[in-house]
């Protein structure tokens, strides 16, 4: 035999072998291998990806924020970003609200994080929105690990 065909049977048998192993992968019918390929072709791997780093970014831009109006347009830009309709904060006798995107009349669940002594944020969603959906938790749970440290300031009118 010479070298060259060599070569050749050594590419065909990795190619058999990994033809094999795709159809026995197929006949096992493990869910985990076409839901992988579905989230590789389909971009959600990506937009996981991509989720994943607009969480550290904002938790990084809360963490930065020095004032109450700098700690509201952090979680108003990550909230418009993780497909919220609407977000409302109360805090520190301060009120914050903003609309961020149309819900055309869909119904909305909410989700509200208690924040010390006596505010909260509040966010809604319209069901089906379809961008970030896995980041959804570990985003609530960076609202309240982050706001819930941050000292609060009272805000005092000029004759008390």
């Amino acid at each position: 035999m010479s070298s060259l065909s060599r070569g050749e049977a050594k590419g065909l048998i990795i190619v058999l072998f990994c033809a094999a192993a795709w159809i026995g992968v197929q006949h096992l019918g493990y869910v985990e291998f076409g839901t992988a390929g579905r989230m590789f072709l389909e971009g959600a791997f990506r937009r996981h990806l991509a989720s994943q780093l607009a969480l550290q970014a904002f938790e990084e831009a809360l963490q930065r924020a020095q004032t109450l109006e700098e700690r509201w347009r952090a979680v108003r830009e990550a909230s418009e970003r993780f497909g919220f309709a609407r977000a409302e904060m109360s805090w520190a006798g301060r009120y914050f609200e903003e609309d961020l995107a149309a819900t055309n009349g869909e119904p909305c669940w909410r989700i509200e994080i208690p924040l010390k002594p006596d505010g909260y944020l509040r966010l809604e969603r319209s069901f089906g929105a379809g961008s970030a959906p896995t980041v959804l938790v570990p985003f609530a749970e960076a609202l309240h690990r982050n706001l819930a440290a941050m000292p609060v300031v009272r805000v005092r009118s000029a004759g008390r």
